[in-house]
């Protein structure tokens, strides 16, 4: 609001959002960010037939989110909605519903197993990498001892005494 309005109290004041004229009528507290990572205090809250109606042209609510006052009304509301929209949807009792319905624990249970799939996900690759790596040492250890097999036959057939010998004598004038 402070960018709309510069300082100044908004309330009785006229915001156009596309083109449609909208009083101000109260402000929310501020909340900050939710949990998936969003701006909480960006938003505007319009009635929904206004919002339908008059500023997206839509027919039909896209997402619709609830609020009980505690935790153990939250199956009776539930249990309420869904009756509800199947009503609204005249959906029969052999007919599937066309919604969903999701609890918060819900939404955090899904990103929590989102979550512990990519960490295994992670981990396999790391895992891959580690094993690659390691097999490339492997090679460059084999080609060395490969490359050097003759001259580790004729140390070992001539005796380190012969070696070292051979070694003083090269670098004596």
């Amino acid at each position: 609001m402070e960018e709309l309005f510069e300082g100044s109290d908004p309330l009785g004041e006229t915001v156009r959002i596309r083109g449609v004229p909208l009083r101000v009528v109260g402000i929310l507290t501020t909340k900050g960010m939710s949990l998936m990572g969003s701006v909480q205090d960006d938003i505007v809250l319009v009635p929904y037939t206004t919002a339908f109606q008059r500023i997206s042209g839509r027919r039909h609510a896209m997402v619709i989110n609830v609020q009980v006052f505690d935790r153990d009304s939250m199956d009776i509301a539930r249990a309420k909605i869904v009756d509800l929209l199947r009503e609204r949807h005249r959906l029969g009792p052999d007919q599937e519903d066309d919604f969903t319905v999701q609890t918060q624990e819900e939404v955090a249970q899904t990103a929590t197993e989102t979550s512990r799939v990519m960490t295994w996900l992670l981990a396999s690759i790391a895992g891959i990498s580690l094993s690659v790596g390691g097999i490339g040492i492997m090679n460059v250890m084999l080609v060395s001892v490969t490359e050097r097999t003759r001259e580790i036959g004729l140390r070992l057939s001539v005796g380190p005494a012969a070696a070292t010998s051979s070694c003083s004598s090269s670098t004596s004038p």
